[in-house]
């Protein structure tokens, strides 16, 4: 039965460079995603901060008013809900470096310095 794929040899100019703009876009996207770890770094050690460093990322009164309400007596939760709504928010173009800003405004660059550290970047 003949292979209906084509070999490397066969594939265009133009699907090469197809696929080179997908593993470019997704390479940047997964540079975007905050890791699970740094993500329970901000949740552990950001505490009651984190309504300021909400605001810095531009989310609303009324979106830091509902995950407060939502998650009244876990402030972990607030925290993981805040990144979440951000995230979200910005439809795919939130950025490691907007929260490293962020962080930065808020004076918490002990806690800027640990997620470089997680994420390997400085």
């Amino acid at each position: 039965i003949p292979s209906t794929s084509a070999s490397p040899h066969e594939t265009s100019a133009s699907s090469l460079e197809y696929r080179r703009k997908v593993n470019s876009r997704l390479a940047q996207s997964y540079a975007n995603i905050l890791s699970a770890s740094a993500t329970e770094e901000l949740k552990t050690h950001l505490g009651h901060q984190w309504t300021d460093l909400a605001r810095r990322l531009k989310l609303e009164d009324h979106q830091i008013e509902q995950i407060i309400n939502e998650n009244r007596s876990d402030l972990q939760g607030q925290i993981y809900s805040m990144i979440r709504c951000w995230q979200q928010g910005q439809a795919g173009q939130a950025t490691i470096p907007e929260l490293y800003g962020a962080l930065k405004d808020c004076n918490r660059q002990d806690l800027l310095q640990k997620l470089q550290t997680i994420e390997g970047s400085a």
